[in-house]
């Protein structure tokens, strides 16, 4: 088993006991239910970005016209706060949220490397990224070479050295497993097990997506991520073997409820939903270290996400019962 670096518990409290001082009034800014039920009743776009803009969560800037430039301005303001509260050397640990924007950019413009992007595509738009959309596409369509470590892992497994053509879907999954690779490895740079252990949840949410709609004879160890509580080789076992397999692991009561043919997308969601939210809560009762920012920066990055796809689906008119049903509750 891989030993966790934990540094001295004396210079974790010098380092975060600011912090810990003002996250009870950050944690009160954060999104509550009641914000996002006077979201969906508004009755127009106008209402909506006005509501958006009176948040005390969210950075308004003066000339911001829309509730994707709000937002954008509130992922900044977030970085630039949860950094301020930390030492310079532990900043990336906080890139284990951003990643995910950079997977999302970077197979992108992978895919259009090798042209299997539709003609009005449009680029993703993530909630946050450690490299900006500019210079993932310069270093896949344009001339720039990828120079720190993370953009050449992207870059080496994205464009390689493979003869034959990957698909969209290979390359969607060769960036999901650089991103969960550094995700894993700067959790334990960070020296902290809970951290690790909410990255490995994380990873085993990704598996259990793709086990639950993959038929079993095409369940291929490949086509799992590994680094999760369980080995990439478990999801492969006969279906009642693996439900035996999962009961011992942190998602068992998700995955126990996976041979109810009757389990929706949905209810899956919610439910991995309410891990990561008690991932959350145990982070925060942290003593001073790492974890306490750590878990506030999920909770208000996952509040920017949740906004931005309440507003996607607020101005593209979704049925109120419909968006209701597709966001979870907030803790």
């Amino acid at each position: 088993m891989r030993r966790l670096f934990v540094r001295p518990r004396h210079i974790l409290l010098q380092n975060f006991a600011h912090a810990a001082g003002l996250l009870g009034m950050m944690h009160d800014r954060l999104l509550k239910q009641v914000d996002v039920d006077r979201i969906i009743g508004t009755h127009s776009r106008e209402d909506a970005l006005r509501m958006l803009r009176d948040l005390p969560f969210t950075e308004v800037p003066t000339e911001a016209t829309t509730f994707t430039e709000i937002l954008d301005a509130s992922v900044l303001k977030l970085r630039n706060e949860v950094e301020s509260l930390s030492p310079k050397e532990t900043w990336e640990m906080f890139h284990i949220l951003w990643l995910e924007g950079d997977r999302a950019l970077a197979a992108y413009y992978a895919k259009e490397r090798l042209g299997s992007v539709a003609p009005h595509a449009a680029p993703p738009a993530p909630s946050g990224s450690v490299v900006n959309a500019a210079r993932w596409k310069d270093i896949f369509l344009g001339t720039a070479r990828a120079e720190t470590p993370l953009e050449q892992k992207f870059s080496e497994a994205l464009i390689g050295t493979d003869k034959a053509v990957p698909s969209p879907a290979e390359l969607d999954h060769r960036a999901h497993k650089v991103e969960t690779a550094e995700a894993l490895r700067l959790a334990r740079n960070a020296g902290s097990a809970m951290i690790v252990h909410f990255v490995q949840h994380r990873i085993d949410a990704e598996n259990i997506r793709m086990f639950t709609r993959v038929p079993e004879k095409d369940r291929l160890p490949d086509l799992f991520l590994p680094g999760g509580h369980l080995s990439v080789e478990a999801y492969t076992a006969p279906h009642e073997d693996l439900i035996n397999t999962f009961a011992q692991s942190s998602h068992h009561g998700q995955i126990i409820g996976v041979k109810r043919t009757e389990l929706s997308p949905l209810a899956l969601e919610h439910a991995i939903a309410r891990t990561i939210a008690e991932d959350i809560r145990i982070m925060r009762m942290g003593l001073l270290g790492p974890e306490v920012l750590f878990a506030y920066a999920i909770r208000a990055f996952q509040d920017l996400q949740y906004l931005r796809v309440l507003y996607t689906a607020k101005m593209n008119h979704l049925p109120l019962t419909e968006l209701r049903n597709l966001l979870p509750i907030l803790p």
